[in-house]
């Protein structure tokens, strides 16, 4: 069962003169402000540029009675056209994924290729990635439905490129290695009551998310958010346990339900102790419980009701790009929903 598609893309940039970028400040008693309109820039060394992008992939399935292998592979070709010279970058990738039918089980692993492009002006290493998962699921019509998953990523020559988004990074560079790994477990039924079911279910996440190198810290004034990570620092942003729970009441026409997810305290920096002008190294836990609720008006019409963040909970999601930035309050939407 052959699977063969590609993609080609042709970007084409022309700089324009004209055009201006006014500068602001943010000030945590005045909040945003313009700072002053910028004037035109001038072109410079300037000039159009031109990327062109070929992909190609040809995946097989492949069944032996219960079991079912599926290789692939991916080319890659880049050609970039920039006033600096040219550059071109190609590559394979390859995978493969089995899975095992046990009946009422379905065993399943996968080991897959990965990688991320340098720049057209960037004399970067491409940063490449092999993934790894094995697990078991549930198959069939059962009462309890779950699935067990292991998975393992592991990332060489990682890729940062400067931004205010990505945390004052100086210059774009090759950070080093990073690994991810851990466990998924999803666990879930629906009680048959008179007249109504009772659907719940439980989502679990356990994440190793780890610098493998010792990153060098950068020499200007700006804090490098790789700056002082040393071999075994977790990684920025990856909280190490996730937790969501759903539980429902579904009638003939009506349903509804409440999700709650939590995840747990996150490091912002590669240091995991360093404070990055004035803001503390780690976000703290939090979680947030959401509602909504369905009814049928007819077979092709249904309206609908959701709360996010019922509990008008407080919470920073970040502190990028420049500040703390506070999670969504609640949200209450109204609306129809048709299907034709």
């Amino acid at each position: 069962n052959l699977d063969l598609g590609f993609r080609y893309t042709d970007d084409h940039y022309s700089y324009n003169p004209g055009y201006t970028e006014d500068d602001y400040t943010m000030s945590t008693t005045t909040g945003l402000g313009l700072a002053s309109p910028s004037a035109p820039k001038t072109k410079g060394n300037k000039t159009n540029r031109d990327s062109k992008a070929l992909e190609i992939y040809l995946i097989d399935e492949i069944s032996f009675g219960a079991l079912t292998v599926t290789p692939g592979i991916r080319y890659t070709d880049v050609d970039y056209d920039y006033n600096l010279g040219e550059t071109s970058i190609s590559d394979t990738l390859l995978g493969v994924a089995a899975s095992y039918d046990l009946d009422s089980n379905l065993l399943f692993a996968g080991v897959h290729e990965g990688h991320s492009l340098p720049g057209p002006t960037s004399s970067l290493t491409e940063e490449t990635s092999l993934g790894f998962e094995i697990g078991v699921r549930s198959k069939g019509d059962t009462s309890i439905f779950y699935e067990v998953t292991y998975f393992n990523t592991q990332f060489d020559d990682m890729i940062v490129y400067p931004s205010v988004g990505a945390g004052n990074v100086s210059a774009e560079s090759n950070v080093g290695e990073a690994s991810t790994s851990g466990v998924e477990v999803l666990i879930g039924t629906a009680l048959d009551m008179q007249g109504f079911r009772v659907p719940m279910e439980a989502a679990l996440t356990f994440t190793t998310a780890e610098f493998d190198t010792t990153m060098s810290s950068s020499d200007d004034d700006a804090e490098n958010r790789y700056d002082n990570a040393t071999k075994g620092n977790k990684l920025p942003y990856i909280p190490d346990f996730q937790l969501n729970l759903r539980a429902g009441l579904e009638f003939d026409k009506l349903s509804t339900y409440l999700n709650y997810h939590w995840q747990d305290e996150v490091y912002v920096n590669g240091s995991n102790t360093v404070e990055i002008t004035g803001f503390a190294a780690k976000l703290p836990d939090y979680g947030v419980l959401n509602w909504s609720a369905f009814y049928e008006l007819t077979d092709n019409v249904t309206v609908f009701g959701k709360v996010a963040n019922l509990t008008d909970e407080k919470y920073s999601v970040s502190d990028l790009p420049d500040g703390y930035r506070p999670g969504a309050p609640r949200v209450a939407s109204l609306g129809l929903e048709f299907n034709f």
